[in-house]
Parts: structure tokens; sequence; C-alpha cells
């Protein structure tokens, strides 16, 4: 080991630095650290969806609007309020859809935008209109036809116009077109309203961020 710096002074045992002109005596004594830096971090990747994470956040909704639904059809039909019902069915609807954007923001992925609230909205929607559907063509295509017509006569003595539609709903052709043109109606009064409501929540979750 050095004894003398290459400035001329003695240097003391174990120096790691010349006590006179502060030469580093040791390698890598005095020379500037090396930040240590991070790791890249790599980007996040988008979440995959599939069809059970939709159904997880829609499903409870779709299926307490279904049934409350059927609860409020069947309660105030009671008093003979029949197109009171319909619309507070309606709202029901468009509410649980509303609840389902809410929903799958919380429970599942951010929602992405306002289409895409609108089709979780609208599907939300389908699902509580599938059970009415199936039970309109169940009923119409056995005894509830007949049962059908023979009401509408009981109400055409009052009216001529519904007399006139019970004579030509006679036709099965007429019928069923009659039918048809009333559920597709209806259908797309759920459906696209609830995807309305879906699109205004998806537009107050992300205006919450």
């Amino acid at each position: 080991m050095a004894t003398h710096c290459t400035c001329g002074s003695p240097l003391p045992p174990g120096a790691s630095f010349c006590p006179r002109c502060g030469r580093p005596l040791v390698p890598g004594v005095g020379e500037p650290e090396v930040p240590f830096e991070l790791p890249a971090q790599p980007e996040p990747v988008p979440q995959e969806l599939t069809a059970r994470d939709y159904i997880r956040a829609i499903g409870p909704p779709a299926i307490a609007g279904m049934s409350l639904r059927f609860l409020l059809s069947a309660l105030v039909s009671l008093f003979g309020l029949g197109l009171v019902a319909a619309m507070l069915g309606i709202g029901v609807v468009w509410l649980a859809a509303y609840y389902a954007v809410k929903r799958f923001e919380q429970r599942v992925a951010p929602v992405s935008g306002l289409w895409h609230g609108f089709g979780v909205g609208a599907l939300t929607g389908l699902l509580c209109y599938l059970p009415t559907l199936v039970t309109q063509l169940a009923v119409l295509g056995g005894p509830g036809q007949e049962a059908f017509l023979e009401a509408l006569q009981e109400q055409a003595q009052d009216s001529p116009i519904i007399a006139g539609a019970a004579t030509a709903l006679e036709d099965p052709t007429v019928f069923w077109g009659a039918m048809v043109l009333t559920i597709l109606v209806e259908a797309t009064v759920l459906v696209a309203g609830a995807g309305g409501f879906g699109a205004l929540a998806a537009k107050t979750v992300m205006n919450e961020r």
C-alpha cells in the first residue's frame, strides 16, 4: 500500500483520502453515485370483459326490475288502472337499467363511454322484458286469444270503434299482426328507454371519476 500521495504528502495507515490534497486513495471512494432507477412499469393491459362479467353486473338489477314490474302491474291492475300499471312497469325497468350501469362501474370495470352505458342499459331492459314476452306468446297461443276477443267484444257494446276493432281482430292474420306490432312497440319502448337511462348513468359515473 502506498505510503505517500502523489502530491508528496505522507499518508496515515488506512487513509481513504489524502489529508493534504483530498485525492481519493481507494477505488470507488469519492466517485459520484449512479442514481437508482426503477424498472419501467408495463402499460396496463385493458381488461377483457366476458359475458359472465356483464351478467354479474346486470343480473340482480334485471331480476329486481322484472319482479317489481310484475308486482306493481298486478297490484295496480286490481283497480282497473291498466295504463298506470304499464307506465309504472316501464319506469321500473328504466331505473333498473340506470342502476345496472352504476353497478357495472363499481364491480366490474369503468364504463368506457355513453354508448357502452347505452348497451348495458339496453341489455338490462331486454332481460327484464323476456319473461313478459314468453308469457304473452304462451297466453296468446292458447286460450288467451279467445279470452282477449271475448273481453273486447264485451267492451264493444259501448264503443263503435272497439266494435270495429273486435270484428277486424277475428281474422287470425289481423289478430297476430296486431299482436306482433304491439309486442314490438312495447319491446322498443322498454329496451330503447332502458338504453337511454344507461347512457345517462354512464355520463353520471364518468363525471364522478
